[in-house]
């Protein structure tokens, strides 16, 4: 698995120009399932979540997570996160199969709504997504089992 994890004031996302899904302060998180992927990585990626520190405390270092925060995720899929470029091609056989990342993809999205209920929105998986987000650092962090 590997993510892209922004922290942000604000993430909208679109599908055929009408809104889908959007949250406030939170963070916007990219994911890409691989070939290798199953639960364990599942587990391995929410363990990573509850424990990094996207959100400033009162002495202004990264101490907070989204859990102590009660914020909220928008959690996109893209399997252009796996992509290589070899030979002047783009090569994205390291992601899984589009029915075996679909179910992946899905787990994941309901063990978030455990994990942080009725603060997840997604978008639809394997639809092609625009998406308008406003950085707040910015602060990234790429996460890859």
């Amino acid at each position: 698995m590997k993510a892209v994890i922004q922290r942000v004031n604000s993430a909208k996302l679109f599908i055929k120009n009408e809104l889908y899904s959007e949250i406030s302060k939170g963070a916007l998180i990219l994911v890409c399932i691989t070939k290798s992927d199953n639960e364990e990585s599942i587990d391995n990626f929410l363990n990573y979540l509850q424990e990094i520190k996207l959100f400033e405390n009162s002495n202004s270092q990264l101490a907070e997570s989204i859990a102590n925060r009660n914020y909220s995720i928008l959690l996109v899929s893209q399997f252009t996160l796996s992509g290589k470029f070899v030979d002047n091609e783009w090569d994205f056989s390291n992601s899984a199969k589009m029915n075996n990342a679909k179910r992946i993809y899905e787990k994941l999205v309901s063990a978030l709504n455990e994990y942080y209920p009725n603060k997840v929105a997604t978008g639809i998986f394997g639809e092609f997504m625009n998406i308008v987000s406003e950085n707040y650092g910015p602060v990234t962090f790429i996460y890859e089992e």
